[in-house]
């Protein structure tokens, strides 16, 4: 991004090229895969839209110069000094609210300290489903491991050669991991690229 700055910042509007900036924007975003708002993503499509049919119907348009006049006044209403009054006494408001509960929060915590009544509730959102598969998937990594040694060691009983028990525990593993496998991509926890 900073490069890309240093290369357009500095040059005059009359010069400026607004399609390959938008361009070069649109190529960041995906070689770095940034999530925009659905509604800046269509703002950046209906911009190169225009420029190149701008540039088709008339090759002196200059987008950038039309859409100029409406950037100073959004920066001019971002900077007025009412919005910026609205800010400072929203911002003068939380302040004064975290003032006023500080003292009777920070006694409290320190009252439940001393007597060793201070303790931490943590809340964990869906990690159930996560910590059931990680516990079936590490299962079933060591059935097929000590299925696999008794296969190379031939444990008895066996059949032309083969252990029963080590050929039934594979069995049971491939299909607890193909299982396993099935669920996790049905979720969507795990892209494939």
């Amino acid at each position: 991004m900073q490069e890309m700055l240093e290369e357009y910042t500095n040059q005059s509007l009359s010069e400026f090229d607004l399609s390959g900036c938008l361009k070069e924007t649109i190529e960041i975003i995906r070689r770095y895969q940034i999530y925009l708002p659905s509604k800046v993503a269509m703002l950046l499509k209906v911009l190169i839209m225009l420029e190149g049919t701008s540039h088709q119907l008339d090759p002196r348009f200059s987008l950038a110069e039309l859409i100029r006049p409406f950037g100073q006044r959004a920066m001019k209403r971002q900077l007025s000094p009412k919005r910026l009054a609205r800010r400072a006494k929203a911002n003068l408001e939380q302040w004064q609210r975290l003032m006023e509960i500080l003292p009777h929060d920070a006694a409290d915590i320190l009252h439940k300290l001393k007597k060793g009544e201070f303790d931490v509730h943590l809340e964990h959102r869906k990690l159930d489903h996560v910590v059931n598969r990680l516990v079936i998937g590490i299962l079933t990594a060591a059935l097929f491991v000590g299925s696999s040694l008794m296969l190379s060691l031939k444990v008895i009983p066996s059949v032309y050669d083969v252990s029963v028990a080590g050929a039934a525990g594979c069995l049971v593993s491939i299909l607890l991991g193909i299982r396993l496998l099935r669920a996790v991509h049905q979720s969507g926890d795990v892209t494939t690229k």
